[in-house]
């Protein structure tokens, strides 16, 4: 092997050969360009955001629509010591006896609803409802409305365990211009010209 030292010399030289360029000089932005171009940018967003906005005529929908406090939304359970609170709409059925445990928390301590539930089971029925129920697209099964009846026990609607408002049931709207289903599908297999 005959390795001859002028072999490496040739490889620094060519790197320099090529690095040899003088480095392009710029001018950089100073501080006091880059505040005026933002200050420029800025007074440019605030006249174009102004344009596109139109005043709102009327009440303001925030304060219109605002729902009350938790307190006016919902029922309040009492017995002894303890009460909860529930949905408006969560209880289905209050017998005479217990009317008097619906209404204002007074000097109760208020707890979540599964600590109360526990507590008072002698007298509470939890009825899970379906979510179709709750959203008022179903009816609640008549039976069952009768049991409540029968039962003599407060019943509180709930969801997967917790509380849950009931509205009232709206019937499915028929679709406009829909006729019966044997009139639908008859335009569907012989079109009218």
């Amino acid at each position: 092997m005959n390795t001859h030292p002028i072999r490496y010399l040739f490889i620094p030289l060519a790197v320099m050969a090529v690095a040899a360029e003088p480095p392009v000089m710029r001018d950089a932005a100073t501080h006091d360009d880059l505040v005026r171009v933002h200050r420029a940018e800025q007074a440019r967003a605030a006249t174009e955001t102004s344009t596109h906005f139109v005043p709102a005529e009327g009440a303001d929908p925030s304060v219109e629509n605002a729902p009350g406090g938790i307190l006016e939304r919902s029922d309040i359970i009492r017995f002894g010591e303890l009460a909860t609170i529930v949905p408006k709409g969560a209880i289905l059925h209050i017998p005479a006896a217990f009317a008097d445990r619906v209404g204002e928390i007074g000097n109760a301590r208020l707890v979540i609803w599964p600590e109360f539930y526990a507590v008072n089971r002698a007298w509470i029925d939890a009825c899970e409802i379906p979510r179709e129920v709750a959203e008022g697209n179903q009816r609640l099964d008549e039976k069952l409305e009768l049991k409540f009846n029968e039962g003599g026990r407060l019943v509180v609607a709930v969801l997967a365990g917790g509380p849950v408002s009931r509205l009232p049931f709206k019937p499915a709207e028929p679709a406009p211009d829909a006729g019966t289903p044997a009139e639908t599908a008859a335009t569907q297999v012989n079109p009218q010209p």
